[in-house]
């Protein structure tokens, strides 16, 4: 996530630690001794500041101390209030995000709250400004352990387990704006369409549709990390010493460290990785259909089949060991089924899009 963690929990204790009597309140308190009024409720959510400060330790200028859209009130009392949309059914506590507890697509809370910021109230590995974040939007679901977004190079991206829960695939492609939906056809799935990489490119602007083509190859991989154009009219995008070695492509899509490809902690997926999720169905429900998007020819450039064939890059290299060769899933179908999708070799040069998987890597992975 993109918040820095440890600067939301410092916020939240201080204003915490701000309750205790450290500020100047003029009001609601007795200017000479500073102590607070007994009938006066500055910030009008049910409970006196005198009983806010010296019994429940909640802020009397604050109707919601903890950031979960009930206020102080309507936690000690148990009563609902007008204030809030949030239906208060129970005593709370005032000073807890995360009670009372709530179900998935709550959205009653203060994002804004640092209280609230800091608090992780599905349990999951991130907090809950980290899910909602002031700075970056909803990326995720705060009260749903099973939600995990994140933003990469200014697009969203979520996660998808399989059914053993040993599995984690981006659900859309590098570079979609949404993922696919597998109720509608392709013409209301346009924009789950990612980038089209050249097998072994990290990403560099060569991958976007709009990129200009060019018919002279490049010479080196470090030269490879500037170079903007799309590569045609060769097998290979690449030619020199670097372009006969394929394990530095190799490991350079494999590397989770870098964010060269994929973001920090995923990695381009195997050929072996691809094999086991084509024949795991719940895998194939969310990965496979029905995002199709083609492929960029790598004679022209031009976008090709692009409501026909489905067609992600692997990270292995041609089992015949062609240098110029690579192992990409290709399947032929809105509706993608094991019988249509299959693994097969294609020159480097080919344009097709990438989606990447989270590590610990799998030990069948090759």
């Amino acid at each position: 996530m993109l918040l820095n963690r440890n600067l939301i929990v410092s916020t939240a204790l201080i204003a915490l630690l701000a309750l205790n009597g450290c500020g100047d309140r003029a009001e609601g308190f007795e200017k000479a001794s500073g102590i607070p009024v007994a009938d006066v409720d500055t910030d009008s959510d049910g409970l006196s500041d005198a009983d806010e400060i010296n019994s429940y330790n909640t802020d009397p200028k604050n109707p919601d101390t903890d950031g979960d859209g009930f206020t102080d009130g309507e936690e000690v009392n148990g009563v609902d209030s007008d204030m809030t949309t949030a239906v208060a059914t129970a005593i709370s506590d005032p000073l807890d995000p995360c009670d009372p507890a709530q179900s998935a697509g709550y959205r009653g809370y203060d994002k804004n709250s640092t209280v609230w910021q800091a608090a992780n109230c599905d349990g999951d590995d991130y907090l809950n400004g980290e899910e909602d974040s002031v700075t970056e939007g909803y990326l995720s679901d705060p009260y749903d352990a099973k939600s995990e977004c994140f933003r990469f190079e200014d697009h969203t991206y979520c996660e998808i387990d399989n059914a053993e829960g040993n599995v984690t695939w981006m659900d859309r492609a590098l570079g979609a704006e949404q993922p696919c939906d597998a109720n509608k056809e392709w013409s209301a799935n346009r924009k789950c369409a990612g980038d089209y990489y050249q097998w072994g490119r990290v990403r560099s602007g060569h991958e976007k549709l709009s990129s200009s083509i060019t018919d002279t190859q490049i010479t080196s991989l470090v030269a490879a990390k500037s170079s903007r154009k799309f590569v045609t009219l060769s097998n290979d995008w690449l030619t020199g010493a670097d372009a006969t070695k394929t394990e530095p492509r190799i490991t350079l899509w494999r590397d989770s460290t870098t964010g060269d490809i994929c973001p920090v902690g995923w990695y381009v997926p195997s050929k072996a990785e691809m094999q086991e999720m084509i024949a795991e169905t719940d895998a194939r429900e969310h990965f496979l259909i029905p995002l199709n998007g083609g492929y960029r020819a790598d004679d022209d450039g031009d976008l090709t089949a692009q409501e026909d064939v489905h067609s992600l890059w692997s990270s292995s290299a041609s089992a015949a060991g062609k240098a110029d060769t690579a192992c990409h899933l290709r399947c032929k179908d809105t509706i993608a089924t094991p019988s249509l999708c299959e693994i097969e070799e294609h020159v480097n040069a080919y344009g097709s899009m990438v989606r990447c998987i989270k590590e610990p890597k799998k030990s069948s992975a090759k």
